[in-house]
């Protein structure tokens, strides 16, 4: 286990699972949201460049990618040798969304960049509603098209589930 990409539900735990996991491994983790929303930047617009930057991070020999963003799955998914796919329950997902909103109202998360303003827009709520409907079959069709067959592939149900198997690592 040295190259570890992270998917899930928007409010899964992905970033504090990664955190988790990097402890314990020593692996530098890659929050890709700190890249993605960088002041100055728009990876949306610029896919070729977001792509580039995937491709960098994941250049190293050890690294742990979390973060949804198809368009990076090319860099990630085949050079990872182990695919995390937090697969939580979308009232959990929602839940951990506006925890985290109240959370981080008058602070920034460590893994967001300093400017960076913890907002729930229409759009980013109706697309966590609705992940496990339409999103969710894009990420598997994502992996399923980039795994390999040395990638290792766990898929947790709970947060439970996660830390209990980080526990045995």
């Amino acid at each position: 286990m040295r190259r570890i990409t992270i998917l899930g539900n928007p409010g899964a735990g992905k970033t504090t699972f990664a955190r988790a996991l990097g402890k314990k491994t020593g692996i530098p983790v890659h929050h890709l949201d700190y890249y993605y929303h960088q002041k100055g930047t728009d990876y949306s617009q610029n896919k070729e460049a977001w792509l580039s930057l995937a491709k960098d991070l994941t250049s190293k020999d050890r690294w742990i990618s979390e973060g949804n963003y198809s368009t990076t799955y090319p860099a990630r998914i085949p050079k990872s040798d182990l695919l995390i796919l937090m697969d939580v329950p979308t009232w959990l997902s929602v839940w951990s969304v506006l925890k985290r909103r109240w959370q981080y109202r008058n602070t920034t998360r460590a893994e967001m960049p300093d400017d960076w303003v913890e907002k729930i827009d229409p759009i980013f709520f109706w697309y966590v509603l609705q992940f496990r409907l339409k999103s969710r079959k894009d990420v598997v069709a994502g992996i399923q098209q980039y795994k390999h067959d040395k990638l290792q592939i766990l898929t947790f149900k709970s947060r439970k589930a996660a830390y209990e198997w980080l526990d045995t690592q």
